[in-house]
């Protein structure tokens, strides 16, 4: 029995090999390929060299077209997600442009009627109704503004800086500016014409502030009211929160009034004023300067946009401050829950569309 078991494994062993031969004698012939051993290398140099480099070109080529072929196919797939992702991003934070059509849907939006009511000169700080819910007072207590031909909206970005821009912003019929500028050491760069300064919660905290604590009576803040004379202060925000309430506007307001001898008229806004900025914007969270130029497209035939700037390299690569005035820091050195980007990327939109003109260049030429 086990002389048999050896004699058939010998027999399929030399049958496997008997086949083997064949197969690669039949292969070599169909294909007039012969093994290049060393011996044959020394006794055909040429006719070797020429084969190794016919077959690593077949090779390369074929590596090279598979190759080319799943790079195309890769990058057409990346490039096809990339468009996708693109798409989808644009489409998510388009900020709402796709409803800014025109200047005539801020105006539809944001009545001049609602956005900006201004006190009566009569009606003592003290007797202000600041109840924004009971339309009925404050209509009687208030006007709104009559419309305007051109005016300015003055942000504050250090882009400003060096601009000489302040001729430019001084030409314009009406100009708003932001939380209590510097004006006074900076009039080359951004004039000294100010008809509404919009005051929102954090400058009315600080007015507040200010004007309670004797400590502070020196402080910059102090030295730039005097960008308030003359004009009309806006709070856009309503009351109702716990932030800022009347008692606390009240206070700041009279603070300006006999403290630092100062002469302006208060407005507010009907309440839905930053819902709607919210929901038509696509912004969760609007910035002073927003709301500005949001109030200047609905009163005003043409608007001009100048200190708004979200980066901290200017086109020339210099540093940009965060404010054009104050000690130097870039707004990449402190947290913010405002999103810079997504609204410049809104006013570089309607710059493109005409419905305002946006300025990130001096105006010395």
């Amino acid at each position: 029995m086990k002389f048999t078991l050896v004699t058939l494994f010998i027999t399929i062993l030399f049958f496997g090999i008997t086949v083997y031969v064949f197969l690669m004698t039949k292969w070599s012939t169909t294909l007039n390929f012969r093994p290049i051993t060393r011996t044959t290398q020394l006794k055909y140099p040429s006719v070797t060299t020429e084969l190794i480099k016919n077959n690593n070109s077949s090779i390369n080529n074929w590596i090279s077209n598979v190759t080319t072929e799943h790079i195309k196919n890769n990058n057409s797939g990346i490039n096809s997600r990339i468009s996708n992702v693109t798409t989808e991003h644009d489409k998510n934070n388009n900020f709402g442009i796709n409803n800014l059509i025109s200047k005539q849907n801020i105006t539809d939006n944001f009545s001049l009627r609602t956005l900006i009511r201004i006190y009566q000169k009569d009606i003592q700080i003290e007797d202000m109704d600041l109840d924004q819910s009971n339309w009925i007072p404050l209509n009687k207590s208030t006007y709104h503004l009559p419309r305007q031909k051109n005016c300015a909206v003055v942000g504050n970005s250090g882009i400003l800086r060096n601009s000489a821009c302040g001729e430019d912003i001084d030409s314009n019929d009406f100009v708003f500016r932001c939380n209590v500028p510097d004006v006074d050491n900076y009039v080359k760069d951004v004039g000294h014409k100010t008809n509404v300064n919009i005051v929102f919660q954090t400058t009315m905290l600080e007015l507040y502030d200010l004007c309670t604590n004797a400590t502070l009576n020196e402080s910059t803040l102090a030295e730039r009211l005097n960008v308030l004379n003359g004009s009309i202060i806006w709070y856009p925000e309503s009351f109702k929160s716990k932030i800022v309430t009347n008692e606390t506007v009240k206070l700041v307001l009279k603070c300006i009034e006999t403290k630092f001898n100062l002469q302006f008229q208060f407005a507010v806004s009907a309440l839905g004023f930053t819902g709607n900025m919210r929901r038509l914007l696509n912004l969760k969270k609007p910035t002073t300067g927003m709301r500005a130029i949001v109030a200047a497209l609905s009163l005003c035939e043409h608007v001009n946009v100048y200190g708004f700037y979200p980066y901290i390299f200017d086109q020339n690569g210099k540093n940009v401050s965060y404010h054009y005035y104050g000690p130097f820091f870039r707004l990449d050195s402190f947290d913010t829950s405002h999103n810079y980007s997504a609204e410049f990327h809104t006013l570089q939109t309607l710059d493109n569309r005409n419905v305002l003109r946006l300025f990130t260049n001096d105006c010395k030429h």
